[in-house]
């Protein structure tokens, strides 16, 4: 090891010197053969005596110094040398071997550098699209509980309910948009995560169906129709994740439909053990070139029919992910432009529950649990967005819950001293710390428990959420019904306030 440092030191002085053999090669980029070297060659490049001690050390007869490069670019210079004692004389086959060896170590390290680049890339991509869904849902969350709040309201007359309904629908379609964004990421960073259970696909399927059906393809006067024909109709996967596979392939078919057409879902058994599920339409149609590459990244359903209807391409990429993490298959099909599209998707079946499991319904129009908070609490509402603030202390008010509000930490520990309190639901990023360090310090202060409320949905942060001291994490846009469920969860925990 001392040695090495010392040629280190040799290499670095060399390397600094245009008149050295190392300065040379890297000034011209060409290898260089020194078949006798001397003691008089070291001399001329050094008076150093610590330097002229270790080229005595060394005792080199032969040299020889090959550029590292790759692409045009210069990485350093490999130096080799045989031994006074081995008597051995580098000649020019030698220096093509050596030139052959150097230029394939810089290929190494070229491509040890690029991967390097590229992860770098990959990691501020992914902090990239998680700190813009975070902004993006965060004005979702009034929004979407605004228009709850008005479609309430049994006053409403029923062209602006339906204008209304037309707004909410637009920004549930945002928030999956989002969601499908940093799936791309997930997916493609394997860490794309399932809360698999038994699940019924049939009652999947009439629900989203029923929901687009009574908007989107009102709107464009479809013929709707559903063929539930599987005697095995349930699987085993994410029930959210497959109904984010249905609502993709129905918004497609509805999407390239023109008004007045027609759009069908059916299922059947093929055989035990497989369901198969069909989305077809009368709709635009797509290419038979365009078939092989339909579930690509970026590819957009249509997108050779003039005054294309626009996306992103990600919807069925995704489908097509989820779809294969739950053991499933899923194709396309088409006779060709203006002929329509038929969307096939198989999955493995599996047992029905012992007593029926009630289905993911909409997040929005999914009818209140029974018994859902149905006592008064103490909560404490911590979020820095005023409007969020606003209109969640809203709801929480409407559900007969007591409400104290706080944006920052400092106010949200001010309140906790001076007040009793059964329960805490923060936002994670507020401007003056962390929701996550909030809780901690009322967890251990005052044995609180908590429901985070974020932007960031990802695994790892529900799993920051959840070892901070949070019961819950919500991910936004919240939904009015789902914030109602968390809290009676969390109103029934052991050691909650009566």
């Amino acid at each position: 090891e001392p040695l090495l440092k010392r040629l280190a030191a040799l290499y670095r002085a060399s390397a600094t010197d245009p008149a050295s053999f190392v300065g040379q090669v890297a000034r011209t980029g060409e290898a260089l053969l020194v078949r006798e070297s001397s003691f008089a060659m070291a001399e001329a490049l050094t008076a150093e005596p610590e330097l002229l001690g270790i080229y005595r050390a060394l005792a080199p007869r032969s040299l020889m110094f090959l550029p590292l490069a790759a692409r045009g670019q210069l990485f350093g210079v490999l130096f080799l040398a045989t031994s006074v004692e081995s008597g051995r004389t580098y000649e020019e086959e030698d220096l093509a071997l050596g030139s052959e060896l150097a230029r394939r170590a810089a290929l190494a390290i070229d491509m040890a550098r690029l991967f390097g680049e590229a992860q770098a890339a990959n990691l501020a991509k992914d902090h990239f699209l998680a700190v813009l869904s975070h902004e993006l849902r965060t004005p979702l969350t009034p929004a979407l509980m605004t228009l709850v709040r008005l479609l309430e309201d049994t006053r409403l007359p029923d062209d602006l309910r339906a204008d209304l309904e037309r707004v909410r629908r637009n920004v549930e379609l945002e928030s999956k948009l989002l969601d499908d964004l940093l799936d791309l990421t997930r997916i493609a960073r394997g860490k794309l995560e399932l809360a698999e259970e038994v699940t019924d696909i049939h009652a999947l399927l009439e629900h989203t169906v029923e929901v687009f059906c009574a908007s989107q393809i009102k709107s464009k006067r479809l013929d709707c129709t559903t063929g539930l024909m599987a005697a095995e109709h349930h699987v085993w996967g994410d029930p959210v994740r497959l109904q984010q596979v249905i609502w993709n392939v129905l918004q497609n078919a509805v999407k390239f439909t023109p008004v007045g057409g027609r759009v069908m879902a059916r299922t059947w058994n093929d055989r035990p053990g497989s369901l198969t599920i069909e989305v077809a339409d009368s709709g635009v149609g797509i290419e038979p070139a365009a078939l092989s590459r339909i579930f690509d990244l970026f590819e957009q359903v249509g997108s050779s029919i003039p005054n294309r209807m626009g996306g992103l391409g990600l919807g069925l990429a995704v489908c097509k992910a989820l779809v294969d993490a739950h053991g499933g298959t899923i194709h396309a099909a088409s006779e060709g432009l203006g002929r329509g599209a038929t969307f096939t998707l198989t999955l493995p079946t599996t047992a029905p529950p012992a007593s029926p499991a009630p289905s993911a319904g909409d997040p929005i129009s999914a009818a209140p649990a029974e018994g859902t908070a149905r006592r008064s609490l103490r909560i404490l509402l911590v979020e820095d967005h005023e409007d969020t603030l606003h209109v969640m202390a809203y709801f929480l008010e409407m559900a007969r819950h007591q409400v104290r509000t706080a944006q920052n930490v400092a106010a949200a520990l001010a309140v906790a001293e001076h007040e009793e309190l059964d329960l805490v639901v923060s936002d994670l990023g507020l401007p003056d710390g962390s929701g996550l360090d909030l809780m901690r310090q009322l967890r251990d202060l005052y044995g609180l428990k908590g429901i985070a409320v974020s932007g960031y949905g990802t695994p790892e942060d529900i799993a920051h959420s959840l070892s901070a001291g949070f019961i819950e994490h919500l991910t936004k846009p919240i939904y009015p019904q789902k914030l109602k469920e968390a809290i009676a969860r969390a109103s029934g925990l052991p050691g909650s306030t009566p």
